[in-house]
């Protein structure tokens, strides 16, 4: 089941389409300008920079071919170039000095005798009519038909030269890459201009890739916005987080939030006042309990006075049978644990009801421990157990005297109940640069380890390893816990090889 749209999650989807799509298009109109200019002022200079810079340059001169070759070479070279490439042509004559050569060649004129013609279909070179060195004529399939064209070309020997060089220009082409013929002009009026080969190849494949990387120039700056995009919604995302943590840890304060969260805003301070109403209905729904309970331990505590007065007036009585004695003594006792337990619930009920006030003043250290100790001399005597103090005797904190009394006494007095008899219980007191440390040890009965951290809960007793003569409801280290933490100090409790020790850590500084 897909869970309703909020008309939050509405509101900002519809405002981050539309902040996304307006963001793209003036994107896109800025990338589409800053093209149109680059290519008209930049991109040329940078293609040519890339030309002059990548291409591979070959200088070829004809004039070279005449001194590297001789005329003869230049002649047959041209005939067997024919003759490779199955060009249809034929040798109308040559003049007298190259006829053995052709013959030797195995190449025949069609006319030895011929004289050079005035009215030549194509003189390729009047600049040397004394020079000649005879006349071809070239045949070739004409455009559109199935007849032969031919063509007489005048042989000079600056022709067979241009042609070498051609060839072999052409030859260089053909084992690959993108070149490009260049003529250079020179002074002389000749069609025999040396010329440059110049590879391109780097060049073309630059221009090839110029659509590409602009498409992928935009796409990249399409997924840099995405992901300015993506950030800004997860910002969302961080502004209700923070507000949820403070809705928690300071519920007065009012939310404040972005315009495009204002619907979450007032949803979470609707939700703020609606808490802050429960919390204050249940602190008086418990404050009125906690009274309730306060009210009740008092009215209990008056006529159960007035038993365990006139349960102590008649408890000895040697006139009474020895049963009766017997049934009277076991009431008594009975009586005092029940005052214990209603002492306790009252002051738990207390502490709950308003936070604990602490009054402080500077107090001896050795002078309050050793206090602590005679208050339960005769508990200890009784159990022959022996109470050892060790403290500064010069050594002074700032506490409330009477509550810290009180902790450390429901400590002594849970150690002493669990004390093994004839073992020595010790009151030691230290100091740092940060805490007084009191610690109050005992030898007796273990606490286990998956018990440790509850003795400190309240109406919690260890009672299934160890025995229940304290006879009290659990809520003595509880008290005692709570006017620690009044003081800004710890409290904590080891347990190990049937030693227990609890250590109270109150801050010098405070």
């Amino acid at each position: 089941m897909k869970p309703n749209k909020s008309a939050q999650s509405r509101a900002l989807r519809r405002r981050y389409t539309v902040h996304f799509l307006l963001t793209l298009l003036a994107y896109t109109a800025v990338f589409c300008s800053a093209m149109v200019i680059l290519n008209i002022t930049i991109v040329p200079k940078i293609a040519d920079w890339i030309f002059e810079t990548t291409s591979d340059d070959v200088y070829i001169d004809p004039a070279n071919y005449l001194e590297e070759f001789s005329t003869e070479e230049l002649l047959i070279d041209l005939l067997e170039s024919y003759k490779d490439n199955g060009t249809r042509y034929t040798l109308l004559w040559a003049a007298p000095e190259y006829q053995e050569l052709l013959s030797e060649a195995g190449i025949q004129t069609d006319d030895p005798q011929r004289e050079r013609d005035a009215d030549l279909e194509f003189s390729i070179d009047d600049q040397y009519p004394n020079n000649l060195v005879g006349e071809v004529r070239l045949s070739s399939m004409g455009f559109g038909s199935n007849a032969y064209e031919t063509t007489v070309i005048e042989l000079t020997p600056m022709y067979l030269a241009y042609s070498m060089a051609t060839r072999e220009a052409q030859a260089i082409e053909d084992r690959g890459g993108d070149w490009k013929w260049e003529q250079l002009s020179t002074k002389e009026e000749t069609p025999f201009h040396p010329f440059i080969l110049r590879n391109t190849t780097f060049y073309n494949t630059a221009r090839t890739l110029k659509i590409p990387c602009a498409i992928l120039l935009y796409l990249l700056g399409c997924l840099v916005i995405s992901l300015m995009e993506v950030r800004r919604a997860l910002s969302y995302f961080d502004e209700l987080s923070s507000a949820v943590v403070s809705l928690i840890t300071d519920k007065l304060k009012p939310i404040r939030l972005t315009k495009d969260l204002s619907i979450a805003q007032d949803e979470l301070n609707h939700i703020r006042e609606e808490s802050a109403a429960s919390e204050r209905a249940a602190e008086a729904a418990q404050k009125r309990n906690n009274e309730l309970v306060a009210y009740l331990a008092h009215d209990i505590r008056t006529p159960l006075t007035s038993v365990i007065g006139f349960l102590s007036m008649v408890n000895g009585d040697e006139r009474m049978p020895k049963d009766l004695q017997r049934f009277v003594y076991l009431a008594s006792q009975k009586a005092d644990s029940l005052q214990l337990l209603v002492d306790e619930f009252f002051d738990i009920t207390r502490f709950n009801a308003q936070s604990i006030s602490i009054e402080r003043s500077q107090v001896g250290v050795m002078f309050l421990l050793q206090q602590l100790a005679d208050e339960f001399y005769p508990q200890a005597k009784e159990s022959n157990i022996q109470i050892v103090v060790t403290a500064p005797e010069e050594g002074k904190f700032c506490v409330d005297g009477e509550k810290l009394a009180r902790a450390l006494g429901n400590i002594l007095k849970n150690a002493l109940a669990y004390a093994a008899s004839g073992t020595k219980l010790t009151i030691a007191a230290r100091s740092t640069q940060e805490h007084w440390v009191i610690t109050i040890t005992n030898q007796g009965s273990e606490i286990p380890t998956e018990n440790i951290e509850r003795i400190f809960e309240k109406f919690y007793r260890d009672d299934d390893a160890r025995n229940t003569k304290a006879g009290g409801a659990g809520l003595g280290l509880a008290i005692a816990k709570e006017i620690v933490l009044a003081h800004k100090g710890a409290i904590s409790a080891v347990s190990e090889h049937g030693t227990t020790s609890f250590v109270v850590e109150l801050p010098i500084n405070e």
